[in-house]
């Protein structure tokens, strides 16, 4: 049986679509399921490159974003997501074949990384650049820890270190002043 609609049409309840038994019972306004990786939503372009997004689940296993035959993201049971993966092994994975895998870029010409320990009486570390108020100025990189700049290093390439520098092994090369 294969149903065609030329013009506007309305389905009121759920709609199941795909290759399930007809026992099954539709739970969303439109409920795709199907056996294998043949559980899919596609949205396709009708120009002459007829371009395509495919979101699919595979077994249980994750939830697919494909453009084309490519897969772009995955969503792993557990919680992992992988952007250029389909197997991520932590929270966010990244993989890629060029160095430039991940861009942060901020309106107001300021971008930071927050990094949190999440527990009680844990440290927070803040990373990024353009604060004119940092230390180094507008422009430089910048560890910030609680309320103050770490370490600062400039756009000319020079550092400011907040505290003491040591060295557990090797020497310096040039004077630290």
């Amino acid at each position: 049986l294969k149903l065609h609609v030329a013009g506007d049409t309305r389905v009121q309840g759920n709609l199941m679509v795909g290759t399930a038994s007809a026992s099954n019972t539709p739970t969303a306004a439109i409920h795709i399921k199907s056996s294998g990786v043949n559980a899919k939503l596609r949205i396709e372009d009708s120009d002459s490159v007829n371009q395509y997004w495919d979101f699919l689940v595979d077994q249980g296993n994750a939830l697919y974003f494909n453009e084309d035959t490519d897969t772009r993201v995955t969503f792993k049971e557990g919680g992992n997501v992988g952007i250029g993966t389909t197997a991520p092994s932590s929270k966010l994975h990244i993989a890629g074949s060029d160095s430039n895998l991940v861009k942060i870029q901020s309106s107001n010409g300021e971008a930071d990384i927050f990094y949190s320990s999440g527990i009680s009486g844990g440290t927070d570390w803040q990373v990024g650049t353009g604060y004119p108020s940092a230390a180094g100025g507008a422009g430089s990189f910048f560890f910030y820890q609680g309320s103050a700049t770490k370490l600062a290093i400039t756009t000319d390439g020079d550092a400011t270190f907040a505290g003491d520098i040591s060295a557990v092994a090797g020497t310096f090369t040039n004077d630290i002043t």
